[in-house]
């Protein structure tokens, strides 16, 4: 598998974007575990779509390795979505699923991306708070969606990483096509 992706060339408007190994010590040295494995290629993976964005002049779908994404966001990411959503008072009293409904499908409709790829896609800044999560958000979707951004801003306040990348469904999985595993498949998933 490494060795496929440090053979990826890219081609665009420009010179071509090759998948180094450079590229590959830098996402291995902000990861720990053993060489090679699932989570440093995913590392990698993000390294080399972060890149890929930034070189792009329009949206595009960056694919990954695998067909659930181990994307996620930082933590203080949360809060630039309320204040692109309008700020606490248009969230106020909404709960996960609504935010869901209201903001994350249509800001993600046209290209049927979850949020974190819409962000690296999108380039500007999006990149930046997207990565490999360590953190896994589990949360009931008819909890507001405010008291959830709270209660993981309240655990990690203090903390050693205060800013960690979180997998969120919300965000991390496409919510056009989430609806394409049953429930036994996400009830057995991640245990």
């Amino acid at each position: 598998q490494r060795q496929d992706a440090l053979d990826w060339t890219l081609l665009g408007d420009h010179a071509p974007l090759v998948a180094s190994e450079e590229m590959w010590r830098q996402s291995v040295s902000l990861t720990t575990g053993e060489p090679g494995s699932d989570s440093q290629l995913s590392d990698f993976a993000c390294v080399v779509a972060t890149r890929i964005a930034s070189r792009l002049h329009r949206a595009v779908k960056v694919e990954v390795f695998s067909d659930l994404s181990r994307f996620g966001v930082r933590l203080s990411y949360f809060r630039i979505f309320v204040e692109k959503c309008g700020g606490e008072a248009a969230l106020k009293k909404l709960n996960t699923f609504e935010v869901m409904e209201q903001f994350v499908k249509p800001q993600t409709e046209e290209s049927q991306l979850s949020l974190c790829e819409q962000l690296l896609s999108d380039g500007g800044d999006g990149p930046a708070f997207v990565s490999t999560a360590k953190v896994f958000l589990s949360h009931a979707w008819k909890f507001l969606f405010l008291d959830v951004v709270d209660a993981v801003e309240r655990r990690f306040r203090g903390s050693a990483d205060p800013d960690p990348v979180v997998w969120f469904d919300v965000f991390s999985v496409s919510q056009h096509k989430a609806g394409e595993r049953g429930f036994a498949w996400w009830n057995s998933t991640f245990l």
